[in-house]
C-alpha cells in the first residue's frame, strides 16, 4: 500500500502544498513514512505511533482492534517467514520468540532493516 504526492492534493483531503511538503518531511525525518520511487509508504514505526494515537486520543475500540490484529498478523507471517528462512523448526523455541517480538515495541525491533521491517 502506497500513496502518491497527487492523492494528497486531490478530494477528498485538498492538502495545502506547502504544509503537505512541510509535514511529509518531518514523518520522514521521525522515519514514519518512507519515500520510494515517489511513492509514500507508512513503516512500521509509523504503524506503531499511528496505534499509539488512536489509544491516545480514545478513538474508536474497533478501530484500535482492527489495527493491532494487523499488526500481529503481520509479524506473526513475518516471523513465519524468518523461521523459514533460517530452518528453526522447533516449536519451543518458535513460540518464545513469536511471543517475544509481539511483546515488544515496533521502536525497539529494527533489525538493521533500511525499511524499518521485521525479519
Amino acid at each position: 500500500n502506497f500513496c502518491k504526492w497527487a492523492d494528497f492534493l486531490a478530494e477528498p483531503l485538498s492538502i495545502n502544498q506547502s504544509s503537505l511538503s512541510k509535514n511529509m518531511n518531518k514523518l520522514m525525518e521521525k522515519t514514519f513514512v518512507i519515500k520510494e520511487d515517489k511513492e509514500y509508504r507508512i513503516t512500521r514505526l509509523g504503524k506503531s505511533e499511528y496505534s499509539k494515537m488512536l489509544t491516545y486520543y480514545d478513538l474508536d475500540r474497533q478501530s484500535i482492534l482492527e489495527e493491532e490484529s494487523k499488526r500481529i498478523t503481520e509479524l506473526t507471517q513475518k516471523t513465519l517467514n524468518f523461521f523459514e528462512s533460517f530452518e528453526i523448526s522447533e516449536r519451543d523455541i518458535q513460540f518464545r520468540f513469536l511471543n517475544s517480538v509481539l511483546r515488544l515495541d515496533y521502536e525497539k525491533i529494527l533489525w538493521g532493516n533500511t525499511n524499518n521491517s521485521i525479519c
